[in-house]
């Protein structure tokens, strides 16, 4: 069933924003980017402050007041609990349909960080395997912006491989 505020033209996104009711499901949303966040204090149910953060996606319009739960996952995901960070941060929203509340199971929002493509460093290596000198290596090696940690084992490996092709065979007596 979905929550109460569906009979509402709430302005924020919620559960009852993810309701299809052509299938009478919930459904949910991936390939949300996170356009613009800030930090909002509002007063929770006991008039104690508490720390929301809003933020809109590139794919909806309707902005979003999350708790820490939800805050934590797009924290994970981002890197970082800093929410100025969290901008092109992508996540997927679902609905939990058994969420337990004060009035009792309810359907609630959550958030899950999306897996994010590790980068691709193959020009970078096929730069370091073209290298012939030790010159050569160092060169590429230490240009600015080259990711060095990602692909020290490459730079070692040819390294080795340059010096062995350097090295001077020994003359045996015959």
């Amino acid at each position: 069933m979905p929550h109460w505020r569906d009979y509402l033209d709430s302005p924020l996104l919620g559960a009852y924003s993810l309701f299809d009711d052509a299938t009478e499901k919930f459904k949910e949303v991936d390939g949300y980017i996170i356009r613009s966040a800030m930090e909002e204090h509002v007063l929770g149910r006991a008039g104690k402050r508490r720390y929301h953060v809003v933020y809109t996606s590139l794919h909806k319009t309707k902005p979003m007041k999350v708790n820490v739960i939800i805050s934590n996952n797009i924290a994970l995901a981002a890197g970082s609990l800093n929410p100025q960070k969290w901008v092109n941060v992508p996540v997927t929203f679902f609905v939990d349909e058994n969420v337990s509340t004060r009035e009792g199971i309810t359907a609630a929002i959550r958030c899950r960080p999306r897996a994010i493509a590790p980068p691709d460093y193959s020009k970078q290596e096929a730069q370091l395997r073209a290298c012939e000198t030790l010159e050569d290596l160092q060169l590429v090696y230490t240009s600015a912006g080259f990711p060095k940690a990602a692909l020290v084992h490459v730079k070692d490996e040819m390294k080795n491989k340059i010096e062995s092709k350097n090295e001077l065979p020994t003359n045996t007596p015959a």
